[in-house]
């Protein structure tokens, strides 16, 4: 496993799980459903590396909301 940067090491897994899924969710409401569909993966594949989390457990985060 990667070294945490500085920032993350400050979180747990699930609280940089649950922060990234939150993001998610404010980005993608923003957007029109065209571009949702065009970027949902591309935002998700930012916030998971940003977060240093699996991308499937931050997604799951977002039942959780």
């Amino acid at each position: 496993m990667e070294q945490l940067t500085v920032l993350n090491a400050l979180y747990t897994y699930l609280e940089r799980c649950q922060t990234g899924a939150r993001i998610f969710t404010e980005v993608m409401s923003e957007l029109t459903k065209e571009e949702q569909l065009e970027n949902q993966e591309l935002v998700a594949d930012a916030l998971a590396q940003a977060w240093q989390v699996e991308k499937v457990d931050m997604l799951a985060e977002t039942n959780n909301q």
